[in-house]
This record gives C-alpha cells, structure tokens and sequence, in this order.
C-alpha cells in the first residue's frame, strides 16, 4: 500500500521517467551494433597479444596463446580493406542520420573517403577566412554542411556534381591575393601605447604564412547543385562555362590528400559505362 501511494503522488512520473530514459540512453543504437564487429578483430588481437605476453613460456596455455595469435593476426592482415570498406560505407550512413537535408543516401556502392572542416574562398574578397565549411567527399559527389548557431547541429548548404569537373591547386594570382588580408597584422587596441617609432621597419609575416593551400574544382554551370540561387548561362551553344569553387586548407599534406582524391573521384564519375555482352 505505500509503494501503490507513493507511485501515485506527481513526483512519481519524474522518477519513472528518468529510469525510461536511462534505460534508453544505456541501449546501443544501430551504428554502434554495425561498428563493433569491424573493431573486434583488432581487440582480439590485442588481448592475445598482451596474455601471451604476460605468460610463462612453462605455462600449458603459452604454446595455444600463441598459435591463436596468429591465425588472428593473418586475420586482421587479410580483413584490412573489407573492414576499410565497411567503415568508409557506415560512414554514409552516420553521415545520412546526423546531417539535415543530406543528399549522400545510403547506397550499396557509395563509400566517404574524405571529410574535413575548410575554408571556402570568396572570390569577391579571397583573403576572407570566415567561411567555413565541412566537406563531405564520397566516391561519386562532393557535399558541404555547416553547423546551426544553435543548435550546433550540422546542415547540408550545397552539392557539387562532378560531371565534367576539373580540379587544381590553387592559381598563383589569386594565392596572392588571399595573403594580402591575412589576418595576422593586428591593429593594435590603444595606438597610443603601441606606436612604433619613425621610419621603423614594418613587421613582416612569418614564413608559414607566405604560403597558401588550397584547390580549385570546376564545376559546369549547369551541374552546380546549390540551394542558394545562382546566375544562369543561357546561351545555347559555346564554350562551357565553368564556375569555381576554391577551397583554402592549412596544410600541403591536405592539399595533395584533396587534390589527388578528387581527381579520382572526377575519373571514376566521367568513366563511361562498361558495355555489356550478351
């Protein structure tokens, strides 16, 4: 009778609340069920590794520990690119579930290779790094999200059809005008304090700052998928008019990684079909 009383008091659906939704928030959603075999052949290995390790050669079980650790090292050896490729397709699928208005759907043959927070350049005013973007690069489209101010989660702004596509580093002309507004000269906040003296030398950058990565992708006028409105090209016949999509990296490193994987993505979707004999 006092359990039934204290149930029926209005404090009670809290607590019963709060247990339903750690009970929910303790199951493991569908990602992680798909995630945790790729992983368990590399914790199996690690675990033998360390008892085999820690076991005396005299022991019964050193000799038994030690063939299995070997037949899951081949294992692991020979399971590297399948489980590659499963992580890069689940990645289309956490990508699909996490991102609003997502146009990468889950597929049998779509795979992410790369992803990665860039700076995309605005050719009105390249020095400007305000714009930044994450970049979803897959196997047959390249897409870029940013995140709600509020609610900090990520929404897709835009696609780029590779169709005809082109891509390369970034031009030297406009490399260099993406350093002449490079914020690292600060005004200073009290020039009062701060002033240098007559005809002293200005400050000059450092030397990782005379440098600018990045690469251009070209994109047919009429395969840019944006959601934002953009001029048209309505004549009917003529050169193709490309537009460009400049993205600003940080590193050399990721500007060969973006370059060389782009390239083969734009390969890849410009190879025409394979014909098929009957």
């Amino acid at each position: 009778m006092a359990a039934s009383n204290r149930y029926r008091r209005p404090s009670t659906p809290n607590c019963s609340t709060f247990h339903s939704t750690t009970a929910l928030a303790s199951i493991p959603s569908i990602l992680e069920y798909l995630t945790m075999p790729l992983n368990r052949i590399f914790t199996y290995t690690s675990t033998l590794t360390t008892l085999a390790r820690y076991t005396s050669l005299t022991h019964p079980d050193h000799n038994g520990l030690t063939q299995a650790l070997h037949q899951f090292e081949k294992l692991k050896k020979s399971w590297t690119e399948k489980i590659k490729d499963c992580s890069d397709h689940l990645a289309i699928l956490e990508a699909y579930h996490t991102i609003a208005l997502c146009p990468a759907t889950v597929t049998p043959h779509r795979r992410l290779i790369l992803r990665a927070p860039l700076v995309k350049v605005n050719l009105d005013d390249p020095s400007d790094i305000s714009d930044q973007r994450i970049y979803y690069l897959c196997n047959d489209m390249l897409f870029f999200c940013r995140k709600k101010p509020k609610t900090l989660t990520l929404q897709c702004k835009g696609s780029l059809s590779l169709m005809q596509a082109l891509v390369r580093p970034i031009l030297p002309q406009l490399a260099a005008e993406m350093l002449q507004g490079t914020p690292w000269i600060r005004k200073p906040v009290f020039p009062s304090l701060t002033r240098r003296k007559k005809n002293a030398p200005s400050p000059t950058p450092p030397e990782h700052d005379k440098v600018v990565y990045g690469i251009e992708v070209l994109v047919p006028e009429n395969n840019a998928d944006y959601m934002a409105a953009f001029h048209q090209n309505y004549a009917g016949s003529g050169p193709v008019v490309r537009r460009r999509h400049v993205l600003r990296m940080q590193a050399r490193e990721d500007q060969d990684t973006w370059l060389h994987h782009l390239q083969v993505v734009i390969q890849a979707v410009n190879k025409p079909p394979a014909n098929i004999i009957s």
